[in-house]
């Protein structure tokens, strides 16, 4: 049986990040997930890209990962949403002076960084191509039976 302090059934961007932020405080961590997450070929080909908040990047920058990725931001400098008539048109700005609603990041970027951290962390271990057989939750810890062992924690995240 493989014991964590956490364990975080999926490796998708906020997986990856949990993950990421938990292990950066000492936590041990296992992240499970079906498919594999650590494969550059498959990460390449995640076109979409995700808005990052300005409180978010605030979080980004006190864990280090904001001056990895702050070269492949854009700044979101206003937006504008458009409906059917002019008055139901809204347009948002930041008002202070050097300051943006937010950033725009390809998830392949943030995903390679964040892979590359948790590569280094010995506290974070990733479980690709794991599947999820059964899951029992008892009074102080959550049993996670899968396709190669069985994992267990005092909190699970899914």
């Amino acid at each position: 049986m493989n014991k964590s302090d956490v364990l975080i059934v999926g490796g998708g961007l906020i997986g990856l990040c949990l993950s990421y932020f938990l292990g950066k405080i000492g936590l041990s961590v296992i992240v499970i997930d079906k498919d594999e997450i650590t494969n550059s070929k498959i990460t390449a080909h995640d076109y979409r890209p995700t808005a990052i908040s300005e409180g978010t990047k605030v979080i980004l920058d006190n864990f280090g990962i904001w001056q990895k990725i702050k070269q492949n931001t854009e700044p979101i400098k206003s937006i504008k949403v458009i409906d059917r008539i002019k008055e139901n048109n809204i347009s948002f700005i930041n008002p202070r002076r050097n300051s943006f609603l937010g950033y725009i990041i390809k998830n392949k970027l943030i995903k390679k960084t964040l892979i590359n951290e948790i590569s280094l962390n010995k506290k974070i271990s990733l479980f690709e191509k794991t599947l999820i057989t059964d899951i029992q939750i008892f009074d102080n810890s959550v049993l996670i039976n899968t396709n190669k062992q069985i994992l267990s924690a005092p909190l699970l995240i899914a």
